[in-house]
């Protein structure tokens, strides 16, 4: 082989020496774990987060009524509804059910405040509404009472119909109004995050095809018509213990008095 052939290879020799060696120098890039960051859920994340649990404690309130459990890297990972596990301990202080309420979380079974309404679910149970519409759970001494809305206290149940029960659970009650049977002033929707308990105004009932309060027969006698003078609802007794509502006029000249309960000459 001739000089110049040698001098050649040599020359490539020292090439890939020094590019080996320059590809040692290159740092190798290791592949990095994504860490995700998972959201809080709950009812009240600027309260109620893992956040706020204590060092090497997992166990928080989720919210007035329910247990959040956390990991040790303090996130959200369940939770669970004090009251599916005893319905006598309904409420969550300290991360432990508990049968007293630990905040101030205003109930949606509470249409108004100072008096007992009834569960939708359940006859035999029934709540009390404080003054800050806070709900607290009783139940019936034996399933064979019931609550009365009217007297505010347990009945003999006499058969499975005089039991009003709404499934809020149930697919084909969801987003629906419903009218409590008993007492018709009150009426549930079944929202996404459970019942909700309405009450329409003095004399009035809730009309599930309007979706709206209006004058409705809560006992006997005459009532006046809101933005009428000379008409009156009656309200007679009807056929198994209900009352019937009908539309009465005074005679031409006489307007009703609401407080007579009768039809006078017009002032």
């Amino acid at each position: 082989m001739g000089v110049s052939v040698w001098l050649l290879l040599f020359c490539v020799g020292v090439i890939l020496q020094q590019m080996v060696v320059s590809l040692a120098s290159v740092p190798i890039a290791r592949r990095q774990r994504t860490v995700i960051n998972i959201p809080e859920v709950s009812q009240d994340p600027v309260v109620y987060s893992c956040d706020n649990v204590e060092e090497n404690h997992r166990v928080t309130c989720g919210s007035c009524t329910s247990v959040m459990l956390c990991n040790y890297q303090k996130q959200n990972v369940g939770l669970y509804d004090c009251s599916s596990i005893d319905p006598l301990l309904p409420y969550c202080k300290d991360g432990k059910c508990q049968s007293e309420l630990g905040c101030d979380l205003k109930s949606d079974l509470c249409p108004a405040e100072d008096n007992f309404y009834p569960v939708p679910h359940n006859c035999s149970e029934a709540v009390y509404c404080n003054d800050r519409l806070q709900a607290t759970s009783y139940s019936a001494p034996s399933t064979s009472y019931m609550f009365e809305y009217e007297t505010g206290s347990w009945i003999y149940l006499k058969t499975p119909a005089d039991c009003f029960q709404i499934n809020c659970n149930t697919a084909s009650n969801l987003n629906k109004f419903f009218t409590y049977k008993p007492y018709p002033q009150l009426y549930f929707f079944c929202g996404t995050s459970g019942p909700l308990t309405f009450k329409c105004g003095v004399s009035e009932v809730f009309n599930e095809t309007t979706k709206n309060c209006e004058f409705g027969c809560t006992k006997k006698g005459k009532f006046p018509i809101s933005g009428v003078k000379d008409r009156y609802y009656s309200c007679l007794d009807g056929p198994n213990g209900s009352l019937q509502k009908f539309e009465e006029s005074c005679p031409s000249g006489k307007e009703f008095d609401a407080q007579l309960q009768l039809c006078k000459n017009k002032e």
